[in-house]
């Protein structure tokens, strides 16, 4: 029986360190090296805040590229949106011709139809007209490829009348250096990168507090005060590694 009382004692005096050791541990391991553990939480901030310097360093050169190569292809755009519509203006004015030399082989024909027959004004009216009607057809060609919207005119014939806001909306939609040079992409992507530098730089001001918290809290010299300005320190640091995480999932810049 005092084997088992012997033992039992001894389990007793080997219980489970509780909450309060814990926390006696942990304040014995502040009082002994709590300048070290500062030190090591400044270096490990410092190295977090130039990461996040890093970042927004990037930022600001995606989004002066981006802005740079958006101005470049709007200027470009601009140019071939105006070269598409020299092009169109000039088809107007040919199939304008066009029109006008049918309407003229028209003219005469019917005025040829009221002389008599044979005559020589007749005939000169008709040669007239066969001229007018070659010289269309010659202009008639470039338009083969073009839009046009079949118009009946009286007799029931049909012409094709050309349709200039089709074709400059088929010339946009299928020219290549067009769709390839996307200016509005690229200023979405530079508002986006500059919005994220905002952000990387508002993280790097949290760090720059908390490394100012912590480097006081290093050179005070009293505990209390120096538990507290490295518990404001340290919520710094965690505050902004989770902003960065926010920024981060929230604001993706695209590469282009």
């Amino acid at each position: 029986m005092t084997g088992i009382a012997a033992a039992t004692s001894r389990l007793r005096q080997r219980r489970r360190p509780s909450l309060a050791d814990a926390r006696r541990s942990l304040a014995r391991l502040v009082r002994e090296h709590g300048e070290t553990l500062l030190g090591l939480a400044i270096v490990a901030v410092s190295i977090f805040g130039a990461y996040v310097l890093w970042q927004a360093a990037e930022m600001a050169d995606r989004s002066a590229d981006f802005d740079q190569r958006g101005r470049q292809a709007a200027i470009i755009a601009g140019q071939n949106r105006a070269r598409i519509r020299s092009a169109i203006s000039y088809e107007t004015r040919l199939f304008a011709a066009f029109t006008d030399h049918v309407a003229t082989a028209d003219a005469l024909d019917a005025d040829a139809a009221r002389r008599p027959r044979g005559g020589p004004l007749a005939a000169s009216m008709h040669r007239d007209a066969r001229i007018e009607r070659a010289i269309a057809r010659r202009l008639e060609v470039p338009f083969q490829a073009l839009q046009y919207v079949p118009t009946t005119l009286r007799g029931g014939d049909v012409r094709p009348e050309y349709d200039s806001r089709s074709e400059r909306r088929f010339l946009l939609s299928f020219d290549p250096s067009l769709s390839d040079l996307a200016p509005k992409a690229l200023v979405r992507a530079a508002g986006k990168a500059r919005n994220r530098r905002f952000w990387l730089t508002a993280v790097d001001t949290i760090v720059i507090a908390g490394l100012f918290f912590l480097t006081i809290a290093l050179l005070s010299i009293r505990p209390r005060l120096r538990r507290a300005l490295a518990a404001v320190g340290g919520l710094c640091a965690v505050g902004a590694i989770v902003v960065l995480l926010v920024v981060q999932w929230a604001s993706e810049v695209p590469t282009l």
